[in-house]
């Protein structure tokens, strides 16, 4: 019966030997990478009336097992009688083990007892959770000057050297003048390009500019580059024109305006016709070119970007209207002012002896082309020194006067009237005193009438 009660008694005695300690396991972090830690709060609570300590150890081989502090784990965890401790367990996978979830046994052993007690901590190893290295190589191809008349083509070249895929991966391009975005996926070792048409304000002034390339993944730059270019300096004249009418003429406006983006120096071309041109005059002044048989007046020009440049041209025929007016006028005061008698002086009938000339007639015509009747019309021929006037019966008109002067002799005939369209004819001979060799000179013959004078022609008698 006394054995009885002692196996009863020693039977309580290891079950509660055996319950001393109470394990519980909770997870702080027990969704993890292949390459991290799960983490988990480990309480260990004593029933016995004196401190233990107790040895954190896990049978399962594929994992790694750590406290925080570490010699929780390396001396064991103190817990006090009747009391709790906790310790940090950290959990890591010894190598790549595979994707899903996991249950490690965590064992304690009682240093007093030299009981164990166990329990269950659970891992899940996630796929998603792996925090690759980011490698995404990444190629800027762009002019290094940009032409602000054109549209650039931008592109960037991706190339993910990652196991991981990116979705939704912003390629943000920007610079001071634009700012451009792309979202792209991009799957594990995958090369992409995309494409970006940039097209600039104009009026851009030249300069030196960098455009910069960034990835952005879940808000974060993961990648970064940056190139500098350069705004191409252009300029370009764009001609208008206005026109107002004038009087026998017009006034042409035309303005110049530079609509590039630096100061530009260029020859400017208004076009114009060949007989047009002698009647136009420009403001500034203009030179006149002829090019691919069209006819130009041009001028060298500098503009500023943005700034104009007007050239006025006016064209006046009014010049040859008073042209007309001056010609009509002339023509009116020619028929009025000018002489009604026409005279002619002729030479004929030239002998020659011994090889000189030895007389020449002289023939003088009259003829009044008036529309009324010219009187008292006088004569006056000169001979020279070395020639005499020879009298004949026969000649036309006798003369009225004969007398000499410094150089010859002087002839005169008077005529008392000529009706209108009449012609008078007056024939008369010199003689020279030796032969003349070569010419000999028969000046002008002097009509006179009223006060008014008009004169012949000036006639040379050659020898042969």
């Amino acid at each position: 019966m006394k054995r009885f009660f002692l196996f009863i008694a020693v039977l309580l005695v290891s079950i509660s030997t055996a319950c001393a300690a109470n394990l519980t396991i909770s997870p702080v972090n027990n969704q993890i990478s292949p390459y991290d830690s799960a983490k988990f709060l480990l309480t260990v609570s004593n029933d016995l009336p004196k401190e233990d300590v107790f040895l954190i150890s896990s049978n399962d081989m594929w994992w790694s097992l750590e406290t925080v502090p570490l010699k929780d784990y390396t001396v064991g965890l103190s817990v006090p009688p009747k009391g709790t401790s906790t310790t940090t367990l950290l959990l890591k996978p010894r190598e790549y083990i595979g994707f899903g979830p996991y249950d490690v046994e965590i064992v304690l052993q009682s240093q007093e007892t030299k009981k164990q007690i166990s329990e269950i901590a659970s891992v899940n190893v996630r796929e998603d959770l792996i925090d690759y290295p980011t490698n995404i190589e990444v190629s800027l191809l762009m002019p290094e000057k940009l032409d602000l008349r054109k549209t650039t083509s931008i592109k960037v070249q991706l190339k993910n050297n990652n196991r991981k895929k990116f979705d939704d991966l912003t390629i943000r391009l920007n610079s001071s003048f634009f700012d451009e975005v792309a979202v792209v996926d991009l799957a594990s070792a995958q090369s992409k390009s995309t494409d970006f048409s940039i097209s600039l304000n104009k009026s851009i002034a030249p300069q030196k500019d960098t455009v910069k390339v960034q990835l952005v993944y879940k808000d974060q730059v993961i990648k970064e580059i940056s190139k500098e270019y350069e705004i191409y300096p252009y300029g370009i004249f764009k001609a208008s024109k206005t026109t107002e009418k004038k009087f026998l003429g017009r006034l042409v406006t035309y303005t110049f305006t530079n609509d590039g983006n630096s100061k530009y120096t260029d020859n400017v071309l208004v076009e114009t016709g060949y007989f047009e041109r002698l009647f136009t005059s420009t403001n500034p002044d203009t030179t006149s070119i002829s090019k691919d048989d069209a006819y130009y007046l041009t001028r060298e020009v500098t503009i500023e970007p943005n700034a104009s440049y007007i050239i006025n041209v006016r064209i006046d025929y009014k010049p040859i209207l008073y042209l007309i007016i001056l010609i009509i006028a002339l023509a009116i005061l020619y028929f009025v002012f000018r002489s009604p008698l026409i005279v002619a002086k002729e030479a004929s009938e030239i002998l020659i002896n011994e090889g000189g000339i030895n007389s020449v007639r002289a023939i003088i015509k009259l003829k009044n082309r008036s529309s009324g009747t010219v009187k008292n019309i006088k004569i006056v021929d000169k001979i020279p020194k070395i020639s005499v006037f020879e009298r004949k019966e026969s000649d036309t008109l006798q003369p009225t006067k004969l007398y000499p002067y410094a150089d010859g002799t002087v002839i005169t005939w008077v005529i008392p009237k000529l009706e209108p369209g009449e012609v008078r004819i007056i024939s008369y001979r010199i003689k020279t005193k030796l032969g003349v060799v070569g010419e000999l000179r028969l000046k002008p013959v002097i009509v006179q009438y009223g006060n008014r004078k008009t004169y012949s022609n000036a006639v040379d008698a050659v020898s042969p």
